[in-house]
C-alpha cells in the first residue's frame, strides 16, 4: 500500500487527485467500482493469478479478484 502511495505523489498535486488508502482487498475493490463512471476502466494488479492471500499469523484465505469483482456487480443490479 505504501509503495502505491509514494508512485501517487505527482498526482497529489493535482487539485482533482484523490488517492484512498484501503487495507482490505475486497473493500478496495468495492470503493474503486463505485467511483467508476460509465467510460472508465477499474485495474486490479498484484493478486489476480494468486488464489490466496496470506494475513497475519502466517494464515491464508482463499481468494479470487474475479469472484469479488462478479459478487460487487451482482450487489449493485
Amino acid at each position: 500500500i505504501e509503495a502505491g502511495i509514494r508512485g501517487h505523489q505527482r498526482a497529489r498535486q493535482r487539485p482533482s487527485a484523490t488517492v484512498h488508502r484501503i487495507v482490505d482487498r475486497a473493500e478496495a475493490i468495492k470503493k474503486a467500482i463505485s467511483l467508476a463512471k460509465k467510460s472508465d476502466t477499474v485495474i486490479m494488479t498484484g493478486k489476480c493469478s494468486v488464489v490466496f492471500i496470506h494475513i497475519a499469523r502466517g494464515k491464508k484465505i482463499l481468494w479470487s479478484d474475479r469472484r469479488a469483482v462478479e459478487e460487487i456487480l451482482k450487489e449493485d443490479k
